[in-house]
């Protein structure tokens, strides 16, 4: 299918200031379409500083604000459905993605689904964007509503910062861990990874303190390891093509500077992300380039390191990413991370376990949630109990980038309860019961009630839980609650005595919201290359050619200019520049001369770096005019004009295929 986007360069008769203003309101939407939300946002705080009344900008500002900081109380964001959610169409797009962010994927797909069920106009990219988008909402809400049966705690901060915390390792039982970090201290100003070092007493972790005597890593190298059988702290560097080093631990002098494992190890072509097993004869480590590695394998036979191979099994793939091993260590299960089909988001957790009979990985499979989230999780190590350990994750509530989370199983016990209305003792049906774990509020344990006001829910035994009834998008029980069944009895009872509003907010229809109409829209020629381009025509009068003439004049060049530009940022973006003529002549004469003049803006932008594979020219002479031919002023002269045809492929909706064409 072909787009066409209307350009327009209009002179304005307003004043410079005015001016200046609807610039800056022009650059805000063109850095929002650009999804540079970080602009937005400082070009949203001057212009507000300029024109405290302004408040063209506040819509974009707002959403650009909530995907910057997920995770933020949105009551300002979701005040726009009242207005602006009746005139953007990209309206329920922006919601999805920001709902999305926050984890709420129920309310991600109603914004998804009813983003393309409106019937407007919007590019194949964006329809195809949104179809991923809800497919994924999806598939992570099955998981996200059947959580496995860890329980995850943040770190606290001391251990997490606003900075870079990974690989974190652990000994002394859980008393001890160390970890690395790009954090600023007073020796390393230059944002260089280095190890640190914390301790638990009655509790509390201490400071977190840099081992200056190891020396600091860049973040590929940004990898240790524990092995607490002979305390000793692995890591690597890329020494000699890359080798390992590990320090000791000594009770009075505390972490040693790193010695060479084994020289033997050099020229291996050995890479970081790497695991070592507690009889330090298997090396695993991820090796390849770029955002594409492969599992490797060394072992240690009769004091020699073997060649690395690939690991055997299912574990690498042909186009994804694997990185971060780890062995269990009965040395049953592997735990990998991978950006492979089947993630929840873009780094997983996987596991594998071993195949005796084939002495081979099984296929691996997704570990759920909440090992993992829509974002990434790395670094998964395990104690040796394999009930409890450590990740990274940039997940939504870290401090900063990769914070470290400590995971642990715990049993699950039956809850059953009555759901009733404290006023008129009547049960109240068909409510939802939600029980938030306190350390975790992103995981729910998910119950409805049925006809009779009944629930039933599986959640932890022996612990903190925030706990929520919903009847509709109503909030109508909110309070604090400690689970325990003694060993005796089978299930917990709860019930909950809640306050039943008169009236509930009932479920919005989305689709519903949108008032706008199908008419063609203009855009500017710096967004004709943006996925949320929205116009059919992009009229260019500011080309000037001689009378009847196909040579382009000097006065031409400020807009040739802006759409190499535009070409140029837009790097795929394939166009056909359409000639037009009034009907002033013969038709042989006016689709010849449309078709020169077309070839000519061609050669212009090729001769200017532009990729000719990228450009049409095509002339269509008289046959499409904008206007009546019967005026100049108003007719032939807007005739006379060349457009800008944004080509696109992909497949049409069968509903929306009048709409879209």
């Amino acid at each position: 299918m072909k787009k066409i986007i209307v350009l327009c360069l209009c002179l304005s008769g307003l004043d410079i200031q005015a001016q200046t203003r609807k610039d800056q309101l022009r650059q805000i939407d063109i850095y929002f379409y650009d999804e540079n939300f970080e602009n937005v946002l400082d070009l949203s705080d001057k212009l507000e500083q300029e024109y405290p009344e302004e408040t063209g900008h506040i819509y974009h500002k707002t959403i650009a604000y909530h995907l910057l900081n997920r995770g933020r109380e949105i009551s300002d964001l979701l005040a726009f459905e009242d207005s602006e959610a009746k005139s953007d169409k990209f309206y329920n797009y922006w919601m999805g993605r920001v709902h999305m962010s926050r984890y709420e994927l129920t309310e991600a797909v109603k914004h998804f689904q009813a983003f393309l069920d409106i019937k407007t106009y919007k590019s194949g990219v964006i329809r195809d964007e949104a179809r991923y988008l809800l497919e994924w909402a999806k598939v992570a809400a099955d998981s996200y509503n059947d959580p496995n049966d860890y329980e995850i705690e943040h770190l606290p901060k001391g251990i997490n910062t606003k900075y870079e915390d990974l690989s974190p390792a652990f000994f002394d039982g859980h008393q001890e861990i160390v970890f690395t970090s790009n954090r600023l201290t007073g020796k390393n100003r230059n944002g260089k990874y280095q190890i640190f070092h914390a301790s638990k007493d009655d509790g509390s972790w201490s400071e977190a303190s840099p081992l200056e005597q190891i020396g600091k890593f860049d973040y590929e190298n940004a990898k240790i390891e524990i092995i607490e059988q002979d305390a000793g702290l692995y890591y690597y560097k890329d020494d000699y093509d890359g080798s390992f080093y590990v320090s000791s631990y000594d009770d009075e002098d505390g972490w040693t500077a790193g010695l060479e494992l084994d020289e033997k190890l050099r020229k291996r072509h050995i890479e970081s992300h790497f695991f070592i097993n507690d009889q330090k004869n298997m090396i695993l480590f991820a090796q390849g380039s770029g955002d594409r590695h492969d599992l490797y394998q060394m072992d240690l036979r009769d004091g020699e390191w073997s060649q690395p191979y690939p690991i055997p099994g299912l574990i690498n793939g042909e186009e994804s990413d694997e990185e971060n091993p780890f062995v269990s260590h009965d040395g049953s299960t592997l735990y990998f991370s991978s950006n492979r089909d089947g993630t929840l988001g873009g780094y997983d957790i996987f596991k594998s376990d071993w195949d005796e009979e084939k002495n081979e990985w099984r296929r691996p499979v997704n570990m759920g949630f909440p090992i993992n989230t829509l974002d990434d999780e790395v670094n998964f190590e395990l104690t040796p109990s394999d009930q409890s350990g450590y990740l990274a994750s940039n997940r939504l509530h870290s401090l900063g980038g990769f914070d470290i989370y400590y995971f642990h199983k715990e049993a699950k016990i039956v809850v059953k309860g009555l759901v009733a209305d404290q006023k008129s003792g009547l049960p109240v049906p068909f409510a939802q019961v939600k029980f938030h774990p306190q350390t975790y509020e992103d995981e729910s344990f998910i119950a409805y009630t049925d006809e009779e006001g009944r629930y039933e829910a599986l959640v932890f035994n022996r612990d903190e839980f925030h706990v929520e009834v919903l009847v509709d998008e109503t909030k109508i029980y909110d309070d604090r609650y400690t689970s325990y069944v003694p060993t005796d009895a089978t299930f917990l009872t709860f019930d909950l005595s809640v306050d039943l509003p008169e009236n509930t907010k009932q479920h919005t229809n989305y689709t519903a919201l949108y008032e706008g109409d199908d008419e063609e829209e203009n855009v500017s020629i710096d967004m004709i290359g943006n996925k949320f381009r929205s116009g059919k025509k992009a009229v260019v009068n500011n080309i000037y050619f001689g009378y009847r003439s196909y040579h382009l004049e000097e006065s031409s060049a400020p807009i040739l200019e802006e759409i190499r530009a535009t070409l140029t940022k837009y790097p795929s973006l394939k166009i056909e520049i359409a000639g037009h003529t009034d009907n002033t002549g013969n038709d042989e004469t006016n689709l010849l001369l449309s078709q020169k003049r077309a070839e000519a803006v061609r050669t212009y932008l090729v001769e200017y770096g532009v990729d000719g594979d990228r450009l049409i020219a095509k002339g269509y002479g008289a046959k499409l005019p904008l206007a009546s031919n019967d005026d100049e002023k108003d007719g032939r002269e807007l005739n006379r004009r060349i457009e800008i045809v944004a080509l696109e492929e992909g497949n049409l909706d069968p509903a929306v295929d009048s709409v879209e064409q």
